[in-house]
């Protein structure tokens, strides 16, 4: 149907938007692209079919997606960059874990825990873009009993991984997973 190209895209057009019939205000979001569609397959298909408008026909979309991502990147505003603190933040935000306890910044807290005078403190080392080593080092005492105990996770904007730990696990933290039912840490007590 040479003659009838408009019949063509019209059909197309009513077709896309068949789709969303129930909506009647979404059936613009399938008539529109069909319509553009209808259009470009039209004036492609009347023109010559050489190299030439092939080529134009394969590069046009490559083109169009690059200068869309160039223009929304120029106006898109940059991320801001990721802090210690909104490392140190992240790192601390679950509920009773080991992190949950320490100080929210950098901070260091000292207090007493079932006798034991506790030190806690909380660090953050700048490691790669974006990218927190963030150390939790609890250092205790009680008689002649003292010791240190430290984790360390790997913090990005998207996730918080464990780094490495080192020293005994204090045996309040022992104690208290045995009273929540939990099961029994595996480093030795004091």
């Amino acid at each position: 149907m040479p003659k009838y190209n408009w019949l063509y895209i019209l059909f197309n057009a009513l077709f896309g938007g068949l789709f969303f019939y129930q909506k009647l205000d979404l059936i613009f979001l399938g008539i529109v692209p069909a319509l553009i569609y209808s259009i470009v397959d039209r004036w492609l298909y009347t023109k010559n079919l050489d190299g030439r408008h092939i080529t134009f026909g394969f590069l046009s979309p490559i083109a169009l997606a690059v200068v869309l991502w160039l223009f929304f990147s120029l106006i898109s505003e940059s991320r801001p960059p990721f802090t210690s603190e909104e490392a140190i933040a992240l790192a601390t935000s679950g509920e009773d874990t080991i992190s949950s306890n320490f100080p929210k910044g950098k901070d260091k807290w000292s207090g007493n825990i079932e006798g034991f005078n506790v030190s806690r403190k909380t660090s953050a080392r700048k490691i790669g873009d974006d990218q927190y080593l963030v150390t939790f080092t609890e250092t205790l005492e009680k008689g002649y009993v003292n010791g240190t105990y430290s984790v360390s996770y790997i913090v990005n904007r998207n996730s918080v991984s464990l780094h490495s730990e080192g020293g005994k696990s204090p045996p309040y933290y022992k104690n208290k997973a045995s009273k929540n039912g939990a099961p029994h840490s595996y480093s030795p007590q004091y």
